[in-house]
């Protein structure tokens, strides 16, 4: 026969056992239905955007090289942003640094920079560089450049763009 005691703390075991089952039950809930961030360049047309308009009298002629960022999680991705983190200049024997130091966020496409959810499966693309068919130099989609950055307009040469996607309720990945 059971006594009072027997009872009670079989009572309470098995309440704090239910308890810490339901809390890792909705731990691996959260982490199944998490949003999951991708950021990639497959080289596509729609990762080379050209257009070509007038600005007053002026034929305008640009190419607007872009990233994808997708969400393959079962939530949507909430406040996302994209960031330069890194360019570096690319030779035959590696990689050399640039004077980019300072991660910076970059414009959605159409030069917005408003933190953007994004769904499941929906495909947005954010602006990298932008090159005029007309005149050298390469333009960043920023909302602004520190002095010691200026000499970036003027690179030629092979680099490699280090960018990070983050959101408010996702990991941040790297491409």
């Amino acid at each position: 026969m059971l006594t009072t005691l027997t009872i009670a703390l079989i009572g309470a075991g098995g309440a704090i056992l239910g308890g810490l089952l339901n809390g890792a039950y909705q731990h691996l809930l959260d982490w199944l239905n998490r949003p999951v961030l991708h950021i990639d360049y497959a080289g596509s047309d729609a990762n080379l955007v050209s257009a070509e308009y007038k600005k007053g009298d002026i034929n305008v002629a640009e190419i607007y090289v872009r990233a994808r960022v997708t969400n393959t999680g079962r939530t949507i991705a909430k406040g996302c942003r994209v960031f330069l983190v890194a360019l570096k200049e690319v030779h035959a024997s590696g990689t050399t640094a640039t004077s980019w130091h300072d991660s910076t966020s970059l414009a959605w496409a159409g030069h917005d920079f408003i933190p953007r959810n994004v769904p499941r499966d929906v495909r947005f693309y954010v602006d990298v560089l932008k090159i005029s068919k007309h005149s050298p130099g390469w333009s960043f989609p920023v909302e602004r450049f520190f002095a010691s950055q200026a000499n970036l307009k003027t690179y030629r040469g092979r680099y490699r763009f280090g960018l990070m996607v983050t959101g408010e309720n996702a990991a941040a990945r790297h491409m």
